[in-house]
């Protein structure tokens, strides 16, 4: 619904946005439609839950980015589940940090579905976090696992490098 995004309203292509968590508690946002946005944040400062549906689709526009639990004090856990997809459009993808430091604790379940990340897959070795690939399909063009190969488990599903650098492990 509206009210669970900081923008009080349905995202739109544009908008940089995140799952409101600002009284710490725990959030879950169920996206059953697809959407295009700029970037999405889960666990901004407290806890944030982000599954995609079925059949819902989020594409990540113009270098926008997923970052999962970015901050020290936050949780953000984002699972894809069914015949759902998450495109990172030339975008990257940070499990238990931001772009620029090691944060909290992220979460990226690929239970189902198909995640293509056109930048990296950065894992922050933080505590708790993980990237856990159960089934469907991962796709990046590379991943950093920050010194913890751990964070990332592949169980089932496909993983897919695109890029030149090859396994970090």
């Amino acid at each position: 619904t509206a009210g669970d995004w900081n923008l009080n309203r349905i995202p739109a292509s544009s908008d940089n946005v995140s799952i409101i968590d600002a009284d710490s508690t725990n959030r879950t946002v169920t996206l059953d439609v697809s959407s295009s946005i700029l970037a999405l944040q889960v666990g901004n400062t407290g806890g944030g839950t982000n599954t995609l549906s079925e059949t819902a689709a989020v594409t990540l526009t113009a270098g926008g980015n997923l970052t999962l639990g970015p901050s020290a004090a936050s949780k953000g856990t984002f699972t894809l589940n069914g015949a759902s997809s998450i495109f990172a459009d030339n975008a990257n993808v940070y499990v238990g940090g931001s772009s620029t430091a090691a944060g909290g604790k992220g979460i990226l379940n690929i239970k189902n579905g198909t995640a293509t990340i056109a930048g990296s897959l950065n894992i922050w070795n933080t505590s708790g976090t993980a990237v856990n690939l159960s089934g469907g399909s991962l796709t990046a063009a590379s991943i950093n696992v920050n010194g913890n190969p751990a964070d990332f488990n592949w169980t089932g599903g496909t993983f897919t490098l695109t890029g030149s650098t090859g396994f970090p492990f």
